[in-house]
Parts: structure tokens; sequence; C-alpha cells
């Protein structure tokens, strides 16, 4: 259901199978890990640990405790990776026991596989982050191949850093096909990234161009913020409509009419205040874009030049919203502190952060504090 982008059908029906009178606590758990899955998918990482903390309270009800600790063990350490929060990442990392990987499906355990080929490629052990990644399709394709080119997406930086070219152009095609076998576009994105990363890194400022520009179209098609933003108002309506139910056989027909009337006007208000986001986040992503396009022109009329060794910001066509960014990243600042100073969302932080890194040829920010002058 979610490969095919029915992100509030399916969380209309998970949360009916929450709601059942018969579901089982087993059952509960299913259903609150499934949409913090949802939401991950949309980077909605906070919805995504509010549902992880619901689903272990209904899991640790059932017969199936043990499975349902590792699991959202995994599951959590699976999201703070992805936030490159360092510190929660290794707490979570040292509590993981190898010898339960049994009790999840081959999904999980691959990515659980999978991230220790990326930390093999941290320390430069090629060999051994390859063995770690071929161990991870191998799981996946005999019980989850629809999310084999997750893996293939790290392969390519591997490869990259390898200097294989060849086989960093094999892997892509591999991870494609799957993705257009199983129709996940998420995963087109993070592919098309990935090919991004490595033409700059090899200075190949024309296919760099090129990859980007697909990027940006498939980020316009796959739209995860807005899905977000719709996923969040759908479960609120959810929850309202669960509650009038529940009130329903204590009130007369009345006071049911003006409580209709109340809901009503709050969606139509509601209405109005997503169409005037989605107005003003157009206008916003239409002036990154501009941006971004400017920016590749750039490099591509520089791809002959030799670059100097160390990362000129000067050089670069940032926003002044990205530079003040960049420099809070340099005075140590969290995305959440960024955020608050600069009066905008965490997650509109970590899309900058994105885009920067892009730019960069950068993959963290400790890379960015380490390789960027502190002034600018």
């Amino acid at each position: 259901m979610l490969d095919n982008h029915l992100y509030e059908d399916a969380l209309v029906y998970l949360q009916q199978c929450i709601d059942d009178k018969q579901a089982t606590d087993y059952d509960r758990y299913k259903g609150y890990l499934e949409k913090a899955l949802l939401y991950k998918r949309l980077y909605n990482y906070a919805g995504a640990l509010k549902n992880l903390d619901i689903a272990l309270e209904c899991g640790l009800k059932s017969k199936n405790d043990e499975e349902v600790r590792f699991r959202v063990l995994l599951e959590r350490m699976f999201i703070y990776f992805d936030l490159q929060r360092d510190r929660e990442f290794d707490a979570l990392f040292k509590q993981v026991d190898e010898s339960k990987l049994p009790l999840v499906g081959p999904d999980t355990q691959g990515f659980y596989i999978s991230i220790l080929g990326i930390l093999a490629m941290r320390n430069t052990d090629f060999v051994e982050a390859e063995r770690q990644f071929d161990r991870a399709i191998a799981i996946m394709k005999n019980g989850s191949p629809r999310n084999v080119p997750n893996v293939y997406r790290a392969k390519i930086g591997l490869y990259g850093d390898m200097g294989q070219h060849d086989k960093v152009l094999e892997t892509y095609e591999a991870g494609v096909d799957y993705a257009e076998r199983y129709g996940i576009d998420y995963y087109l994105i993070v592919l098309e990234e990935a090919m991004t990363r490595y033409y700059v890194k090899i200075k190949d400022w024309e296919n760099a161009y090129i990859r980007q520009n697909k990027v940006s179209k498939l980020r316009s098609k796959y739209d995860a913020n807005n899905r977000a933003g719709k996923l969040n108002s759908l479960e609120q309506e959810l929850l309202e409509r669960r509650n009038e139910l529940t009130r329903k056989n204590e009130r007369n027909f009345r006071y049911y009419l003006i409580s209709l009337l109340v809901l009503l006007l709050a969606l139509l208000a509601a209405l109005g205040k997503l169409y005037q986001s989605n107005r003003i986040k157009n206008s916003l992503i239409a002036a990154e874009n501009e941006s971004m396009r400017n920016l590749l022109q750039q490099l591509s009329s520089e791809k002959s030049k030799v670059e100097k060794p160390n990362i000129s910001i000067d050089s670069f066509d940032f926003t002044k919203r990205q530079l003040e960014i960049i420099e809070l990243v340099k005075l140590g600042k969290t995305n959440k502190e960024i955020g608050a100073e600069l009066f905008i969302s965490e997650n509109t932080v970590k899309y900058h952060l994105k885009t920067i890194y892009e730019v960069l040829g950068i993959y963290k920010r400790s890379e960015l504090r380490e390789n960027v002058p502190p002034k600018f």
C-alpha cells in the first residue's frame, strides 16, 4: 500500500486495526510500528519516534516482549543513524545483541547489517564494508527484495571511495531495477542522490548537474513533506472522529449537530491554513531549486579547473539562509538550536543541511566543521 503512495489510506487502515476491539496487544504493537515506519519514510522522525514509544508500550503487554524490545531498539537506532545523532545512535548500537537478529524480519536484519557496512566504510575497511553489504543484499533478496535498493545506494558510495567507476554504474543499475520493479519512488530518489554525490566527488560536473535535475523532479513528484503534513492532519481528524463516536451515545441530537458544525469549521480553517502553507512552501521550493540550478551551472563551468584542497564557501552560490546555517553548525549548534535561532523548523534545517552536504561533497556536520573556514 505504501509503495503506491496511498499513505492516507494506509493510515486509516492502520488506525482501524488499532481501534478494533478484537485486536490483541501484539496487533496494536504491529499497527503502531507500521505507523512509525510510514512516518519515517516521509522524514517525519518525531512522528516515527512517538509511534515507536506507543508500539513498545503495547507490545510489552504481549507474550512477544523480547521480539518487541529488540525490534523497537533497532528501529530507534535506524532513526538516530539517519539523523546523524551519533550519541544516541552509539548508545543504542552498543545494546544490540546480534544473536537476536532471527527475531526480526529480513528487511530489518538487512538494514542493520548495511549499517555495519557503512561503519566499516567510515573506518576505510572497504573489504569488510563490501562483505557486509553483500550479506545484507543476500538476506533481503530472499525475504524482502523491495528494500534491496537501499543497500545498493550505500554500495555506490563504497565503490566511489574505492575509485571503481564501473562497479558504481553496475550497482546503480541494479538498484534502479529493483526500485522500478517494486514501484518505490523513494529509492529512485536516494539512488540518484548517491550518483550526484559520486559525480561531485570525481568532479564530473556535467553528470552531477544531470543527476541533480533528476533528484529535483523525483522529489517534486514524491513531495514527502506535503504528504507528511497531510498525514498529520488526517491522524488528528481520525482522533477527533474516534472521540466523537465515544461521546455520541451521551449526547442528544442537537448537541451532535453543534459538534458537527464545529468540526466542519475546524476542517475549513485547517484547509485554509494548509492552502496558505502550501503556497508558501511551493514558493520556497521554487526558490531553492533556482538556487540549486544556478549553483550547478557554476560548478559545471568550473569542471576543468583544478580546485583548491580547502573548501571556500565564497565559491558556492549559497543562499543567505544556508550561510547562516553553516555558520551556526561551525559554532556547534544542533539542528534544534539552529531552528530556534532562525525561527524555522528542525526539518527545514535538515533539508538545508542535506543540500549543503551534497554541494560540498561531504556527508556529515563534523566534515563541515573541520573543512570549512570559520568565517565566510
